[in-house]
């Protein structure tokens, strides 16, 4: 790429902070992910039984909050440390080789392979981090909207809205994981190709 190239994706996928995460990672590619459908489904799902069943919809609220504050602190954990350790064990011969920026279809933006890992852990920490925080705010103002007298079947729409919100958020940011798993064993698969092929550009070709 030429150096006026370059300049160009700086306000693009060069660009710092959640602005240039969201144009390596958009959100339209994040909606087409299977695990998107899936957590839509299982909150749909959830949604319409909290719905017809309005009695129990604040339990379920609280079922996922609790499960929320289980899991999502080890697995924030996790996610963060795991990026620290990729980052860490990449050399600078493959990097090189993953932060070359490719050419793709007029849709898609121009990145590389090292864009697109770091784009995953990012979104993978961001939705753990806003389920977390969702939770934490819910669990806190709960207490107090209780008291607030409101027609029966605006609170019934309400909490199942919350229901609907509140386990899709969760079930994504776990669901995201496979994206996770999936884009670190192609990154040890590339750390691997690379030097296979540097090895055998050193040897003979009679060995």
């Amino acid at each position: 790429m030429t150096k006026n190239e370059i300049n160009q994706l700086l306000n693009t996928t060069l660009a710092p902070g959640f602005k240039g995460m969201f144009f390596v990672y958009p959100v339209k590619k994040i909606i087409k992910e299977k695990e998107f459908f899936i957590s839509l489904g299982i909150s749909f799902c959830i949604f319409i039984f909290a719905f017809l069943e309005p009695e129990i919809a604040l339990d379920i609220v609280d079922t996922v909050i609790d499960l929320a504050f289980l899991s999502i602190p080890a697995i924030l954990g996790i996610s963060i440390t795991g990026f620290a350790i990729v980052v860490s064990l990449v050399s600078n011969r493959v990097l090189k080789k993953i932060v070359k920026i490719y050419p793709k279809e007029d849709s898609e933006p121009k990145t590389s392979f090292y864009q697109q890992i770091n784009a995953v852990f990012g979104i993978t920490v961001l939705a753990q981090a806003v389920c977390l925080l969702l939770s934490i705010i819910i669990k806190g103002i709960m207490p107090f909207t209780l008291k607030v007298l409101v027609h029966p079947l605006l609170a019934q729409i309400l909490n199942a809205l919350l229901v609907f919100i509140l386990t899709l958020v969760f079930a994504y940011s776990l669901l995201i994981l496979i994206c996770l798993v999936k884009n670190i064993f192609t990154l040890g698969q590339t750390v691997n190709y690379v030097y296979l092929t540097e090895n055998s550009e050193n040897q003979p070709e009679n060995e």
